[in-house]
């Protein structure tokens, strides 16, 4: 968690994690993570999981990105569910986790 304060509040932010899965849909994740960089919330992490896409998205996503993102190259296509699992279980060692997607 961090503790800010501002005057005399001090506000505490739990650590929030952004999973977001690309499978050859380079331009709009780009679009997805220039909007995500808005957030004004002071702590979080955003994970990308490239799912064994054809092109170049991950080198991409990287060179643009990489800065900002966590991300993680598969070099297979895997399921929705897998890809998840794969991002968790690198939450899993840094932090505790709560799972919720749409």
């Amino acid at each position: 968690m961090e503790t800010i304060t501002k005057g005399q509040a001090k506000m505490t932010y739990p650590k929030v994690s952004i999973i977001i899965l690309n499978w050859n849909g380079l331009e709009y994740t780009i679009e997805c993570l220039e909007s995500l960089q808005k957030i004004i919330y002071p702590n979080y992490k955003v994970i990308v999981v490239d799912n064994g896409s054809r092109g170049n998205d991950a080198e991409v996503l990287q060179e643009r990105l990489g800065a900002y993102i966590h991300l993680i190259k598969n070099d297979k296509t895997m399921a929705l569910p897998k890809g998840i699992i794969l991002a968790c279980a690198t939450l899993w060692q840094t932090h505790s986790l709560a799972i919720s997607y749409f």
